[in-house]
Parts: structure tokens; sequence; C-alpha cells
């Protein structure tokens, strides 16, 4: 008898440690939801839908560290109004976020009234996310069979969306009007 309660008090210890584990374990999607609505505005009013700054005064964070977010939140005074906000299971979950989308190699391409020609080099078989950017009081529609299987992206006025894809090798050319992007896979 007395085995078989050890043997119960033993399995509830197991299982109370992995619910704390699986508790504390950084969570990519639930950083990215904490990113979109830290403080009641998310990290994305200062760096962007997608952490690449945007054009925004926070510049791009991806890829950055648990220490970096601690570090910015201990320092910058913007960041010090967030931090008591943020747990420490939070700021794990933005890492991990944060620390995923570095993995992914960003392009942008901003479609605007002005002219733009840019020229981009990535690598070949490595995800990417193209970044778009619509800066016109219109909406757009763009095709792009390269990188999505989607017939057509729409983006509204002042909107931005983020194609996911993995390149093939080759020149992936993108136009919209005025605007022209040149992705040379290597």
């Amino acid at each position: 008898m007395k085995s078989v309660k050890n043997l119960i008090v033993g399995a509830l210890f197991s299982l109370v440690s992995l619910t704390t584990q699986a508790e504390t374990s950084p969570n990519v999607e639930t950083g990215m939801q904490l990113f979109r609505t830290a403080g009641g505005y998310g990290c994305v009013a200062c760096h962007g839908q997608f952490a690449n700054g945007a054009g925004n005064v926070g510049g791009n964070i991806r890829g950055k560290t648990l220490n970096d977010i601690n570090d910015s939140l201990a320092n910058e005074p913007t960041m010090q109004l967030l931090a008591s906000t943020l747990s420490n299971d939070d700021r794990l979950n933005l890492a991990a976020y944060l620390e995923a989308l570095g993995q992914i190699t960003l392009v942008e391409w901003t479609i605007e009234e002005t002219s733009t020609n840019s020229t981009v080099t990535i690598d070949a078989d490595s995800p990417a996310q193209l970044v778009v950017f619509n800066k016109l009081f219109e909406p757009v529609e763009l095709s792009l069979p390269q990188l999505t299987s989607e017939k057509t992206v729409q983006l509204n006025p002042y909107e931005t969306k983020a194609i996911d894809w993995t390149p093939s090798k080759g020149v992936i050319t993108l136009n919209y009007n005025q605007s022209h992007l040149t992705i040379d896979v290597k």
C-alpha cells in the first residue's frame, strides 16, 4: 500500500513539474499576441506590425533576445512604461517571438507615389518574409505568383502585410506603378 501511495505522490509531483514547465516554456504564438497587445497598444505602435520598424520610432527589433528586452525595459524611457505590465513569462514569450522573426530573412517593399527602384540579395532555401507597405491613399492589388499561391494580395491605403515564403534561386521582380523591387535569390 505504501508503495502505491508513493507512486501516486510521485506521479502527481511529475505532473505538477510538467505543468509548471509547460507554463514557463517560451511560446512564439503567445509572444506574437503580446507583441500586438502589450500595454494596451502593443509593441507594434513603435516597432511596426512585423517588428521591422516600419519607419516608426522604435526601429527593427527582429532577432532581439531576452537580455535585449530586459535592458530596454530597464533603460529606455518609453519602454520603462511597459516594464511593470510584463511578467517574466511575458518577456520570455516576446523574446521567443522576436528571436523566431530574426531567423527569417526580411525583405521590405514600400509602394508609394514617388519612383522607387530597390534591389536586395537573399539566400535561397531559407525562410523569408516580404513586408509590403502601401503608402498610397488608394487600395493596391498585387500579383505575386513567385511568392504566394494566392491569386492576388490586396492592401488598403496605409496597410502593411507580410508574405512568408521560401525562395528558390533566381531573380524576382515586383512592380506596382512606379515602385519596383528586385529580389536576387542566390
